[in-house]
């Protein structure tokens, strides 16, 4: 009876394997890169489209337009989140190791624009004591009691409160197209590395 021999040589399989363990292990590289990359762009598209895919951010009010436009760093900027170009400019990497990656903003205004916050302001009292303070550190003489009843009336918050409304710049959540674009990232850094 004829009969033949099947072999199945798997040193391919085993090395694909290899590659792919290594490759998985340690996703620095596709971090610091394709990662980066697009949840940049995505920060970028939300100020330039001013709000996220789907959600526009809420128009400024009046106040705050009128406010830009008079005094000395006047403005005729009507584009929201970008009077100064600050925030943007500032959202950046934070940490990042090889299975993570942290993109965020250390203003302190930051976050009350990510998620929207109520403000309770200060009285033209405070306001004036917080400037006698600062003169008195730059040298200007007062009293005692003047500077201490300049400290009780510069922690008062008055009656006033300002509503301002959450506009995400940041990706979170990511909508469907967001992760299809990160898992496109993703399928082919470990194609790369599967065929060596």
């Amino acid at each position: 009876m004829p009969r033949f021999v099947v072999e199945i040589d798997s040193s391919e399989c085993r090395e694909a394997v290899g590659r792919l363990m290594q490759a998985t292990d340690d996703f620095s590289e596709l971090m610091a890169g394709n990662i980066a990359d697009a949840v940049q762009a995505m920060v970028a598209d939300a100020f330039q489209q001013q709000g996220r895919p789907g959600d526009p951010w809420v128009e400024l009010a009046d106040k705050t337009l009128d406010r830009r436009r008079k005094g000395k760093k006047a403005s005729n900027s009507d584009r929201i989140l970008r009077d100064t170009g600050r925030l943007q400019q500032s959202v950046s990497v934070g940490k990042s190791d090889s299975h993570s990656y942290e993109v965020g903003s250390n203003l302190i205004y930051a976050r009350v624009h990510q998620f929207g916050a109520v403000i309770r302001r200060k009285t033209s009292i405070a306001r004036f004591a917080e400037r006698l303070l600062e003169r008195s550190k730059h040298g200007r003489k007062y009293s005692g009691r003047i500077l201490g009843l300049a400290q009780e009336q510069a922690k008062d918050r008055g009656g006033i409160l300002t509503v301002i409304p959450a506009r995400p710049y940041l990706p979170m959540p990511m909508t469907e197209d967001e992760r299809g674009e990160l898992a496109f990232a993703l399928e082919h850094y470990l194609k790369t590395h599967l065929e060596g």
